[in-house]
């Protein structure tokens, strides 16, 4: 019966689950903030001076 033994070794070796992935830390609450506040103010800038220079 040596063939039974083997015949399980390598079903059992072909049927291993794959190494799960390391879970990434989801960024917090703050993070999209910051960058819409870092994009979007600078992004008023030119919009603010073109009224102003249309209005004056």
């Amino acid at each position: 019966m040596p063939s039974t033994e083997r015949t399980r070794r390598r079903f059992k070796a072909k049927t291993r689950k794959p190494a799960a992935a390391p879970e990434r830390p989801e960024p917090g609450r703050g993070t999209p903030v910051l960058v819409n506040l870092l994009l979007g103010i600078p992004g008023l800038l030119p919009l603010f001076l073109a009224i102003k220079s249309a209005t004056t």
